[in-house]
C-alpha cells in the first residue's frame, strides 16, 4: 500500500479551472485594492485582510495537490486514494471560495456602503463557508460508505 502522506495528486481539469478562477479573483482583487488605496478608501485593516487571505487561498491550492502531507493539519485525516481525492476537491472549492470573498472584500471597498449590509455580507460568506463544510462532510461519509460496499464484496 502507498504511503498516503507521501502521494502528489495530478492536476485535472478542474483543478485547473478553479486556479485560473481564483487566479483571476486574486488578480482583480489587487487591481481594486491599487485603484482603492491611490483613492484614499483603503484602511490598513482590509489590506491586511486581504493580503492574508490571498495568501491562504494559495496554501490550499498548494494544499490540494498534496492532502495527506503531515504539515497540512486538517481535522480529517484521509486513509484511502478516494479520501485523498475528495479532501483534494474541499481544498480546492476553500481556496476559491476565500479568493472570491477577497475580491468582494476589494469591491466593497471602493463602494460605501452602510454597515448593516457589511455585516450582511460577512454573515452571507461565513454561510457559505459552513455549507461547504457540510458538503464535503456529507461526501466523505458517502465515500466511506462506497469503501465499506466494495470490502465486503471484495470479502465474498
Amino acid at each position: 500500500m502507498t504511503n498516503l502522506k507521501n502521494v502528489r495528486l495530478r492536476r485535472t481539469r478542474q483543478s485547473t479551472i478553479f486556479e485560473i478562477v481564483a487566479a483571476l479573483c486574486s488578480l482583480f482583487s489587487w487591481i481594486i485594492v491599487s485603484i482603492a488605496v491611490a483613492k484614499g478608501r483603503l484602511d490598513a485593516e482590509k489590506f491586511i485582510t486581504i493580503s492574508l487571505l490571498s495568501l491562504l487561498s494559495t496554501f490550499m491550492f498548494y494544499s490540494a495537490y498534496r492532502p495527506g502531507a503531515p504539515w497540512i493539519r486538517n481535522s480529517y485525516q484521509p486513509k484511502t486514494m478516494q479520501q485523498l481525492i475528495a479532501t483534494s476537491k474541499f481544498f480546492r472549492i476553500l481556496g476559491l471560495e476565500i479568493s472570491i470573498l477577497c475580491l468582494c472584500i476589494a469591491v466593497l471597498s471602493l463602494i460605501k456602503l452602510p454597515t448593516s449590509i457589511d455585516k450582511i455580507l460577512g454573515t452571507s460568506f461565513m454561510v457559505i463557508f459552513l455549507g461547504t463544510k457540510i458538503y464535503i462532510d456529507r461526501k466523505y461519509k458517502e465515500v466511506k460508505k462506497v469503501e465499506k460496499a466494495v470490502q465486503k464484496k471484495e470479502k465474498q
